[in-house]
């Protein structure tokens, strides 16, 4: 989702959830301020609301209060209540986002096909870099025939 989500894409994500008939977790990044999180109790209570019988659990991953102290990530004084503070969820270091996405799927997944898919990923990132180190004679070679 980005911002506040059509009923239709709300409405198809709730099929889904309910048509895998398992339990779901959605986890959600945005902005700590209240229309971020009016966004998202809104959003959960619109998905409960279409897949009733599904068993839905709301994560919020990005931004919260630890976060906010953790990183030491700028504030701003919030639109509807200017003696509250609210964050950017583009204050928080990509990196850290990125390992906050990962951590949350990874643990999902089973541990020794997580392992194999890493190790095959680590294989192909070391080719491509061996092959981008030898970008420069291949490129010679091709346009020059030598």
């Amino acid at each position: 989702m980005r911002g506040d989500s059509s009923k239709t894409f709300l409405y198809d994500g709730a099929a889904a959830i309910e048509a895998a008939d398992k339990p779901a977790i959605l986890y959600f990044l945005g902005d700590y301020d209240d229309k971020g999180r009016d966004i998202i109790r809104s959003a959960v209570e619109r998905i409960q609301r279409y897949a009733p019988n599904a068993n839905i659990t709301p994560e919020i991953l990005a931004i919260t209060e630890e976060q906010i102290a953790r990183y030491n990530l700028p504030t701003r004084p919030e639109k509807a209540d200017t003696s509250r503070d609210a964050v950017e969820l583009d204050a928080l270091p990509p990196n850290v986002l990125r390992q906050l996405i990962s951590n949350a799927i990874s643990q999902h997944l089973p541990k020794r096909e997580l392992k194999v898919l890493l190790a095959a990923e680590q294989s192909e990132r070391d080719l491509m870099l061996r092959i981008a180190g030898r970008l420069p004679e291949i490129e010679r070679f091709v346009n020059h025939g030598s």
